[in-house]
């Protein structure tokens, strides 16, 4: 049994770790929001049609914030998924977030199989159930 939970904590840890690194070049991809933000706010601060278009600044302006926007946030999300995995919580959580980034190929979908091959695992789902029972918030009688 040791052997197993030793697999399991070590398969935990790297999984985690895939979670950090994906959240880092996520969150390292949104740079690319920059020149569309950057080139946007000029054209709409100096009022400069962009071949006698007057909508690219605001739609340059769109793109970059649309970009920004989304990929902060599934930077912060990938981030909390790997901070879930190590402190061993929230594992629904974890398998959405994995059948999400199932869509991205082929890191994502290979990090996403990872995780729904250890995390159905009964030895990990164990790992992953509350140790103290939820605190009776039920108010007490007669109020």
């Amino acid at each position: 049994m040791g052997e197993l939970v030793d697999r399991d904590q070590e398969h935990l840890r790297l999984l985690m770790w895939a979670y950090y690194l994906l959240a880092g070049t996520t969150g390292f991809a949104i740079v690319i929001s920059i020149p569309f933000i950057m080139f946007g706010g000029m054209f709409l601060s100096t009022g400069m049609p962009v071949r006698g278009d007057p909508m690219a600044g605001p739609i340059l302006l769109g793109i970059g914030l649309v970009i920004l926007v989304l990929g902060g946030a599934a930077t912060l999300l990938t981030y909390l998924a790997g901070r879930y995995i190590r402190d061993r919580r929230n594992r629904v959580y974890c398998l959405v977030l994995a059948s999400l980034w199932c869509l991205q190929i082929p890191w994502g979908t290979a990090i996403g199989i990872c995780t729904f091959s250890v995390l159905s695992r009964a030895s990990v789902q164990a790992l992953f159930e509350p140790t103290h029972p939820p605190p009776n918030l039920a108010p007490p009688a007669g109020i």
